[in-house]
């Protein structure tokens, strides 16, 4: 799940959390490292605008396999890279 917001500071920055619920420790943060690698090599800077992007682990996280992780985190984000250029175009030609 992710949660989107603006901000002001010109650039996206990446937020993540993760309950007991999905598993223990360990488990919690491997899912967090795997998230933070993925955004650092695949999510450039480019692709997104200057947003906040808080992504909550849910359970399913851990049970799925890696591809499968990391093509939902791609269309995750690409789908708030696509919604936030939409919004900053429609914005701009008022």
């Amino acid at each position: 799940m992710f949660h989107v917001r603006a901000n002001d500071v010109g650039h996206p920055r990446l937020g993540l959390t993760a309950s007991r619920r999905v598993g223990g420790a360990v488990v919690r943060n491997r899912l967090r490292r795997r998230v933070r690698e993925h955004y650092r090599q695949q999510v450039s800077r480019d692709l997104l605008p200057a947003v906040d992007v808080v992504v909550h682990l849910k359970t399913a996280a851990a049970a799925t396999d890696r591809s499968r992780f990391y093509s939902e985190l791609n269309r995750l984000f690409r789908a708030v890279a696509r919604r936030k250029a939409g919004r900053s175009r429609r914005r701009s030609r008022r």
